[in-house]
C-alpha cells in the first residue's frame, strides 16, 4: 500500500504490479486503470455588462481553466440560441452587436485539449440612448405672420428621430406635431417668445429643447 501511478493524459492504461517473498520468489499481476479528463471551468469575467444598441459589446473569458491541461477553444453564443457566432483561441478580443434595447443573456462554452466542455451564462442590458433636441434659434419675426422654425439638428447616437412636437406658447400643449422637423408657429403680439422642441426616437425616448424668437411689429404703411 502507499504507492500511486500517475498518467500524463486520460485513457485506459494497465498497471502491472510484481510481488518478490523472502525467497526471492516473485509474482506479478495487471489491472486496468481508467484515467477520466477533468472538465475545464468556463467563467465570464465583467459581468454582468451593459451597452448600447449597435456598439459591439467586449467579453471576457479570463479566469477560465482547466486543471490537467489547458483550454483549447472558446465558443460565445451572443442569441443564447444554441448557435455559436464566434469561436476563438483566447479569452479576450471577442464582441457581440446587439439591434434592440432590453436584456439578454450570452453563452460561453470553453473546450480543453481533451474535448471536454463547460458552460457559463451571463447577462447583457442594452440601454437607450437618449435623443438629443436642438430647438434652433433665435429666430425673429413679425405678429401675425408664421415665424419658420427647425429641429434639424437634433440627433438620436443610436437610432433614429421619428417625431417632432413644437410647443410654441411654452404652456405644456404642443400644437405641432409630425414627423418632419420643419414648422412655423404665430404669435398675435410684439414681444419675446419662448417655444419647446421635443423630439422622440424609434425606442420611444424623449428629450426637449427651448428656443427665444422676438416678435416685432409690422411697420405702417403711409398713404399720402
Amino acid at each position: 500500500t502507499g504507492m500511486s501511478c500517475t498518467y500524463p493524459d486520460d485513457g485506459s492504461y494497465t498497471a502491472r504490479l510484481r510481488v518478490t517473498d523472502n525467497r526471492g520468489s516473485t509474482g506479478t499481476a495487471t489491472a486496468t486503470v481508467t484515467v477520466t479528463n477533468t472538465l475545464p471551468v468556463a467563467v465570464i469575467a465583467g459581468a454582468p455588462y451593459s451597452g448600447t444598441r449597435n456598439v459591439a459589446v467586449a467579453l471576457s473569458a479570463v479566469g477560465s481553466s482547466d486543471a490537467d491541461g489547458t483550454i483549447s477553444q472558446y465558443a460565445w453564443d451572443c442569441g443564447n440560441d444554441g448557435v455559436y457566432e464566434l469561436t476563438s483561441a483566447s479569452p479576450t478580443g471577442n464582441t457581440c452587436t446587439f439591434a434592440t434595447v432590453g436584456s439578454r443573456t450570452i453563452r460561453l462554452r470553453v473546450t480543453d485539449d481533451d474535448g471536454g466542455t463547460a458552460f457559463a451564462t451571463a447577462t447583457v442590458v442594452i440601454n437607450v440612448v437618449p435623443p438629443v433636441a436642438e430647438a434652433g434659434g433665435p429666430y425673429a419675426g413679425t405678429k401675425g405672420f408664421a415665424v419658420a422654425v427647425s429641429g434639424s439638428s437634433s440627433t438620436d447616437a443610436d437610432g433614429s428621430l421619428v417625431a417632432y412636437a413644437w410647443d410654441c406658447g411654452n404652456d405644456g400643449t404642443f400644437e405641432i406635431s409630425g414627423s418632419s422637423p420643419a414648422a412655423s408657429c404665430t404669435f398675435a403680439s410684439v414681444g419675446t417668445y419662448t417655444i419647446v422642441l421635443r423630439v422622440t426616437d424609434d425606442d420611444g425616448a424623449t428629450d426637449t429643447d427651448t428656443a427665444s424668437v422676438v416678435v416685432t411689429n409690422d411697420a405702417p404703411t403711409a398713404q399720402a
